[in-house]
């Protein structure tokens, strides 16, 4: 045959690491994708458990919190690392699958880092500097905005965010040279 196609020497769909993989023919690929047995982690569903992950393992002097409206289900760190806790969650069709812990993927929108939280089936996206500073900072009244101390809108250490306003956040930037416009005091 012409074409080849990737698969896996291990039955275990969740298993893509290089040595596990290998090139077969079409042929060959339509023989091993109609053998009747199902691996290992199959849960009858079309749907596998997370796969297996590293360990986590903790920053120097990382601490982690539950997400508030996701306590349960994800923890932010002071590090400003966001992971899904170990837990048995209920699938679709009633079934139980375990969920491992691992950390959450983060991506720059705007300038500003992002997760995506899910709950009860809906997805929500979470900027990281907010769940941190919402853990780790005690809110003062009045003051709604996080700020980074530093202007990395990337380093959300919660010793580099604070509680400000509106207008404070203006002012900072401005002072900072991160604004075109004139502050707002």
């Amino acid at each position: 045959d012409l074409h080849s196609f990737p698969t896996r020497r291990s039955s275990d769909l969740r298993f893509n690491r290089i040595e596990n993989l290998r090139f077969v023919t079409e042929r060959e690929n339509n023989m091993l994708r109609s053998w009747p047995s199902k691996p290992e982690g199959w849960k009858g569903t079309g749907e596998y458990a997370n796969s297996p992950r590293e360990q986590i393992i903790n920053l120097p002097g990382e601490e982690w919190m539950p997400v508030k409206g996701f306590e349960g289900i994800y923890e932010v760190s002071n590090m400003g690392r966001v992971k899904s806790v170990e837990r048995d969650i209920v699938i679709r069709n009633g079934k139980m699958m375990h969920w491992n812990e691992a950390l959450l993927s983060q991506h720059i929108v705007a300038g500003y880092l992002k997760v995506t939280l899910s709950k009860e089936g809906k997805t929500h996206l979470g900027l990281v500097h907010r769940l941190v500073a919402t853990a780790f900072i005690d809110q003062v009244e009045g003051k709604t905005v996080v700020d980074h101390i530093n202007c990395v809108k990337t380093d959300n250490r919660a010793e580099n965010l604070r509680w400000v306003t509106y207008s404070e956040n203006n002012k900072y930037a401005h002072e900072n040279g991160l604004h075109d416009k004139e502050a707002i005091i």
